[in-house]
């Protein structure tokens, strides 16, 4: 090797050495900023931090966000809430603007995960609980505002429910926000936390739960052990203070917002099945609310574009459905859902919208070809039903009937006639059929009184009066459901009508007082008639009367014989029963009884007509009583010694009269009988 040679090696020696003396030189002074700017403190999961590095970045002070200066523009500075949701905003608060990744992700193993990011008002006058499936380890870094930390945890997985701003500074306790992120690439979950006061936070881990609270106020032992975990988070986003634990699954999840609209379930419902909650917010903007109560309730939500504005509430211990009702008509909102999918708008605007859709509808159906249908009736009138369709088809239909078939042929659109023909299935069913049992009975005076009848007069309006008294009396009939004992009738010139619980059989309690010679059971009409159809009982008898002798011979020259007329004087009772729902009978009672009176020779006797208009309720099976036709009958009897009764002036002493006067009441015993079901057809 020459000399020349020799010479440049050397110089290039230099050189090297040179250049690497000079970076030795950068890095031991970026060390030594390091350990001058930052104090970290890194602390295991299962006991405290004793010992603390420094590392920061001076040179980055001119680029690090300053969050309190940008929002002192709109308010003081102790009522700034800084919030931010990009990890290079929290990275120019710490000074790792530049840093291609985090320095703090040393944890191996599986990934703990995020149950829980809630805000402590009980404890120390507030605290943050933050909740893992396991125990973890965690450092906090300070800010370059000294209001400003960061709670970093490793190897964690955060749930995207959880990144969003805490608001907390209406509490009045030492934070005035936090947030939580957790970038794409990265993972560590870091806390940022706002404080009202500077200094570090108080930060301890017991069992899952990493509590954070005042610097000057640390936690105990005995305050975690009085937080149970069913309570220990229990104010959240927004300051809404919610026991959202099992949300997901509320108390009756079928019946939650079940109608499918807010008008539909204010008006059907009066209960509320979620979970319940307790909700405070002050001036809380509503779609946030909104979005965290689907968020929290496992709803799907979707919110107009024209929902604004703040809500103020305190409410505790109630259903999450019913918070939500009452955010919505706080702020004249409504629902309308969608299967499994609640859409919030304004009330105008959906009403708008309902009547749209309802316009637009009915243009289709103007569009739409009319069909022509027949539906036969099997057990109505096909005459008297058709016009009761027409407020149920569209404009363009109509319904006529056509009594030789007993059919009903419906016109209109195709999406109407399926709704018009089971309409008709619905009305058309077989009518219930009722068997009334009537009996007659002739019973002495006291008989009502030894049965203990009720004869009541309050009600349903009824007519009863008889023809030779010159008018019609109007009374209010009633029946007492049960006897309460003797009774003597309230009338004695007109009809009655009451009510009679027999123990046992009513005919076998009437034989029994037949066979004592207390009544007479004259009759034991029985008829089987429909619902609402007329049936009629008659007891006739035919009195003869000679008519006047006509002038006159027959050939022969005998006279004329007498001619002989007959008079009817009937008994007849009509009855009309009406089944209700709940399997009582409503009689349309009409009775009439006519009583003979005088009868002159040669004239047509007189028969005195009394009638009553009445309707009763009786239970299935239960007896309906009709009395207050009485009859006086009079006997005169004489006996003696024939021939010697009859000498003058003594014939007395051999001879006897009797003259005997019996009063009878003429009672009817009605009890019906309900032979097929009553009317109970449902239209959906």
């Amino acid at each position: 090797m020459d000399f020349h040679s020799k010479i440049i090696r050397g110089l290039l020696l230099v050189v090297i050495a040179f250049h690497v003396s000079c970076t030795s030189t950068d890095e031991s002074a970026e060390e030594s900023t390091l350990s001058e700017g930052e104090t970290e403190q890194v602390v295991d999961g299962s006991e405290d931090a004793d010992e603390e590095t420094a590392a920061s970045d001076e040179g980055a002070g001119g680029d690090a966000l300053d969050l309190d200066a940008e929002l002192a523009k709109d308010e003081k500075e102790e009522q700034s809430v800084p919030t931010t949701s990009k990890a290079e905003d929290i990275d120019k608060i710490l000074g790792d603007e530049g840093s291609s990744k985090d320095v703090f992700e040393t944890a191996v193993g599986p990934r703990a995960s995020i149950k829980d990011i809630k805000y402590l008002s009980q404890i120390n006058g507030g605290a943050i609980g933050i909740e893992l499936s396991k125990e973890a380890t965690y450092r906090l870094r300070k800010g370059k505002d000294e209001k400003q930390n960061v709670l970093e945890i490793p190897n964690t997985v955060l749930p995207d429910r959880f990144k969003r701003p805490y608001i907390t500074k209406e509490f009045d306790g030492p934070f005035v926000s936090f947030e939580a992120y957790q970038a794409a690439s990265s993972s560590t979950t870091r806390v940022l936390i706002q404080q009202r006061v500077g200094g570090e936070p108080a930060i301890r881990m017991s069992g899952k739960v990493i509590y954070i609270s005042s610097p000057d106020r640390p936690i105990q032992d005995e305050q975690m052990a009085v937080v149970s975990k069913a309570q220990a988070i229990e104010e959240s986003a927004l300051a809404l203070p919610m026991e959202t634990r099992d949300l997901e699954m509320p108390v009756d999840e079928g019946n939650v917002l079940k109608s499918k609209s807010l008008y539909e379930y204010l008006t059907s419902n009066n209960r509320f099945y979620g979970k319940k909650i307790s909700l405070e917010v002050r001036g809380a903007d509503v779609r946030d609310v909104l979005n965290f109560l689907a968020e929290n309730s496992g709803l799907n939500m979707i919110v107009d574009d024209q929902v604004t504005g703040k809500v103020t509430m305190k409410l505790n211990k109630i259903p999450w459905d019913h918070a939500l009702l009452l955010v919505l008509q706080s702020r004249r909102l409504g629902y309308l859902r969608q299967g499994n999918v609640l859409r919030i708008a304004p009330l105008a605007s959906l009403r708008e919208e309902a009547e749209e859709a309802s316009t637009i509808l009915e243009s289709r159906k103007k569009l739409e070809d009319l069909i022509v249908k027949i539906v036969l009736v099997s057990y109505g009138s096909a005459k008297d039903l058709a016009p009761q369709l027409k407020p149920f088809l569209t404009s363009r239909g109509s319904a006529v009937a056509d009594p030789r078939t007993s059919a009903i042929i419906l016109t209109d659109v195709a999406s109407n006639l399926d709704k018009v023909e089971k309409l008709i299935k619905s009305l058309d069913t077989p009518p219930p059929q009722v068997l009334i049992e009537g009996k007659i009975v002739e019973a002495s005076d006291n008989f009502t009184r030894e049965i203990g009848l009720n004869w009541g007069f309050s009600g349903v309006a009824s007519s009863i009066g008889s023809n030779n008294q010159g008018g019609i009396t109007t009374l209010t009939p009633n029946l007492n459901v049960r006897p309460t004992g003797p009774a003597t009738p309230a009338m004695t010139a007109g009809l009655l009508v009451g009510q009679a619980d027999f123990f046992g059989d009513v005919s076998a309690t009437l034989t029994m007082y037949e066979l004592d010679q207390k009544i007479k059971i004259l009759s034991s009409p029985r008829v089987a008639t429909l619902h609402n159809v007329q049936s009629e009982i008659t007891q006739n008898q035919q009195v003869p009367y000679a008519q006047p002798p006509q002038t006159g011979t027959v050939p022969g020259g005998i006279p004329a014989p007498a001619v002989y007329a007959f008079k009817d004087v009937k008994l007849s009772l009509k009855v009309t029963p009406q089944v209700t729902s709940d399997e009582s009978v409503i009689l349309d009672l009409e009775i009439n009884r006519d009583v003979l009176g005088a009868v002159e020779s040669g004239q047509p006797p007189i028969v005195n007509t009394r009638q009553a208009k009445t309707k009763v309720l009786v239970k299935n099976g239960q007896t309906a009583v009709i009395g207050g036709i009485y009859q006086n009958d009079s006997t005169q009897s004489a006996s003696g010694v024939p021939l010697l009764k009859d000498l003058p002036v003594l014939g007395w002493l051999f001879k006897a009269t009797k003259d005997i006067s019996q009063r009878n009441e003429l009672l009817i015993f009605l009890t019906p009988r309900i032979l097929a079901g009553p009317i109970t057809s449902t239209i959906n």
